[in-house]
């Protein structure tokens, strides 16, 4: 039977790994406490029977207990695992508010609005940036931050009063509502971006960039002089189903779109050699809730060939 390998670890602080930067270990090098630990490859570890791939990260024992970066852990339980290098502090924070289904969200929708001027915010928050929607609304004197968003940090939204987005349907809630869950006080700046959310592919990101209809707009009062308006995105969320994508775009009004992509071949130089890629590209996209400047919508025709209705 081929020999069992044991390696030898040099610092216990392994158990963070590389999760967090090396200067920070190096920094504290008069604090550390030098240790005899061993890394167990042959370990296995499953999760609710699964087994779990440890290939670039083996169990660590010392002392008859059994180590693993706490990075990995928190991959393995929906947490994120964050360093703060200034207080020298590990966050832990669930990665995805997990909904009670007791309490559905929409039971505590208290109140309507029409968004005014929705923007992407960075927001630094326990050792991580996450993006926000925003919607700065000068009609209800208020901020209304996107559930989903408030949610993915982690926050527990059960019990706060909701707002519906009358356009988009989205969930929000007010700045007020909000600040009485913050664990610790968020640093936000204006992202000047487009926020997407649910894709990662740099190829279907590519086609969803360059998505930008054009919007037929009427002077009011009139049913001739269509202009045609290249629109904006603000936020593109993946739906549930593959390969569609909800999309909120500033055209001369907000308009909520639904996308769907197919894909194609292409062949493409990398590094050197020709390949052939997947690309992707927008065969589909429907329009909701239209605001067209014009009174009657029976009178906008959104037939982009004529000019005259």
């Amino acid at each position: 039977m081929k020999a069992r390998k044991w390696h030898k670890a040099a610092l216990l602080s392994m158990i963070i790994g590389s999760s967090f930067a090396a200067g920070a270990v190096a920094a504290d090098t008069e604090i550390l406490q030098r240790v005899e630990a061993y890394l167990r490859p042959d370990y296995v570890v499953k999760l609710d029977g699964v087994k779990v791939d440890l290939s670039t990260t083996a169990p660590l024992i010392y002392e008859g207990s059994s180590y693993l970066p706490l990075k990995k852990i928190g991959e393995l339980l929906g947490a994120n695992v964050n360093w703060d290098a200034a207080s020298k502090t590990i966050n832990l924070t669930h990665s995805v508010y997990v909904k009670n289904p007791i309490n559905p969200e929409y039971e505590n929708t208290v109140e309507t609005f029409t968004m005014e001027y929705p923007e992407v915010m960075k927001v630094k928050y326990l050792g991580k940036e996450y993006p926000l929607v925003v919607d700065k609304n000068y009609n209800k004197n208020t901020d209304y931050y996107r559930l989903s968003d408030l949610q993915k940090m982690g926050l527990d939204t059960d019990g706060l009063k909701k707002a519906k987005e009358k356009i988009t349907g989205w969930l929000y809630v007010r700045k007020e509502e909000a600040d009485s869950l913050w664990k610790q006080k968020p640093v936000m700046e204006n992202a000047y971006e487009t926020l997407v959310t649910g894709e990662t592919d740099e190829y279907k990101l590519e086609a969803l960039n360059d998505f930008s209809p054009e919007a037929a707009s009427y002077e009011k009062g009139s049913t001739k002089k269509v202009k045609f308006l290249k629109g904006t995105a603000i936020v593109i969320d993946a739906s549930d189903k593959p390969n569609e994508y909800d999309v909120l775009m500033l055209h001369h009004k907000y308009f909520s779109y639904h996308v769907k992509l197919e894909s194609y071949w292409e062949d493409k130089i990398i590094d050197g050699a020709i390949r052939r890629v997947t690309m992707w590209r927008i065969v589909e996209y429907t329009s909701k809730d239209l605001q067209p400047l014009c009174d009657d919508l029976s009178s906008c025709s959104y037939n982009l060939e004529e000019e005259d209705a």
